[in-house]
């Protein structure tokens, strides 16, 4: 009986490991480039003077729903200095990300 389980405990371990391994070469064809698309533009704005003096202006893609959001800039080759992304939530709290592919 205990052999038993020993082996299942192996086999599965090793399916888990197998499963798990990436091949990031491999990866890249199996899985399509997202390209970047306008939505909208974000202004960024120095304050301290008395008159706003403008920073830079972004053009941005917007993550609203939880596939954009869980997805982020995921499977992007590239994208130009004035894009982004702005993610928007239900509610303000503190955030942190990860990018799985970079």
């Amino acid at each position: 009986m205990k052999k038993g389980i020993y082996i299942s405990i192996i086999v599965l371990a090793t399916l888990q490991l197998f499963s798990c391994k990436t091949d990031s070469k491999n990866n890249k064809s199996l899985i399509k480039e997202i390209t970047f698309t306008k939505e909208g533009k974000l202004f960024l704005f120095d304050l301290k003077d008395s008159i706003p003096n403008l920073i830079t202006k972004l053009d941005i893609e917007i993550a609203d729903d939880e596939y954009q959001i869980q997805t982020g800039l995921m499977y992007r080759e590239s994208m130009s200095n004035n894009q982004g992304m702005l993610f928007i939530f239900p509610e303000e709290t503190p955030r942190s990300f990860y990018m799985k592919n970079h």
